[in-house]
């Protein structure tokens, strides 16, 4: 074997060692992603958290809101609604701040009404 054979031979050892790194290092990469696609399946399956957030129904009253009166401050305070995955359920959130909005809206002109009268009545 000559020198120019020789040299030949160092180089394919190089590229077989080079191949056989990068091999090894796909296989590492595809086995983390299959741990870590396995990790989140189980997540998921654990948390029931696949599904899609049910509607609320519609008319629902989140507990703690009066159906009945218009809502006091104490009714602001006692005003529980339920932890979803990421926070409160949006749907609940949603349905108090419409609800403050119109007794608001509704005591603002109760109010401007009231105020309209005060002069005609002194």
């Amino acid at each position: 074997m000559d020198v120019s054979d020789q040299g030949v031979a160092v180089i394919n050892a190089a590229k077989r060692d080079t191949i056989a790194a990068v091999a090894t290092f796909l296989g590492w990469v595809l086995t983390a992603a299959l741990v870590a696609g396995v990790i989140f399946a189980v997540v998921v399956a654990v948390t029931g958290r696949a599904d899609v957030m049910a509607d609320m129904p519609p008319d629902a009253v989140p507990l703690g809101l009066p159906a009945d009166r218009p809502m006091r401050a104490e009714d602001v305070h006692d005003v529980r609604l339920d932890l979803a995955f990421r926070g409160y359920r949006m749907d609940q959130v949603d349905a108090v701040l419409e609800r403050l909005a119109d007794d608001l809206a509704t005591r603002d002109r109760e109010i401007e009404q009231l105020r309209a009268r005060a002069p005609e009545q002194s």
